[in-house]
C-alpha cells in the first residue's frame, strides 16, 4: 500500500490537468502515506472543512454508536488547480459516511 501511494502521488505530480482523488482511501490525515498525497493534493476538509471531519464507522450498532464515526478515511483532495470553498461530511446509513465539498478551478494565471 506505500508503495501503491507513492507511486500514486508521483504520477499525480507529473499531471497538468486538474486533478481529483475522492473516495474511501482508508487513509486517516496523520502519517507518511498522507504527508506524500497532500504534498502533490489539498486535503478538501483541512481546507474548507470545520470539525473534525469523521466519516467511519457511519452505521455502528450498540454502544459504539455513542461515539461512532471516530476516523476520517474517507477523502476528497485536488491539486492546486482548484479553489476549494467547502467540505461538510454528511448524514448516512451506509459503513462510510458521505463527505461533500464544493469546488471550483481557479483562473488561469491565478
Amino acid at each position: 500500500r506505500a508503495e501503491w501511494i507513492t507511486r500514486l502521488a508521483a504520477r499525480i505530480s507529473l499531471e497538468r490537468d486538474p486533478v481529483l482523488l475522492i473516495g474511501d482511501v482508508n487513509l486517516p490525515p496523520v502519517g507518511e502515506g498522507y504527508e506524500k498525497l497532500t504534498r502533490v493534493l489539498q486535503d478538501s476538509h483541512k481546507a474548507a472543512g470545520s470539525g473534525f471531519g469523521c466519516t467511519f464507522p457511519g452505521n455502528s450498532k450498540g454502544l459504539s454508536r455513542r461515539i461512532s464515526p471516530w476516523l476520517r478515511i474517507d477523502q476528497v483532495m485536488g491539486s492546486s488547480q482548484w479553489k476549494i470553498l467547502s467540505s461538510e461530511v454528511g448524514p448516512g446509513e451506509s459503513q462510510h459516511l458521505p463527505v461533500a465539498s464544493v469546488m471550483s478551478l481557479k483562473r488561469e494565471g491565478k
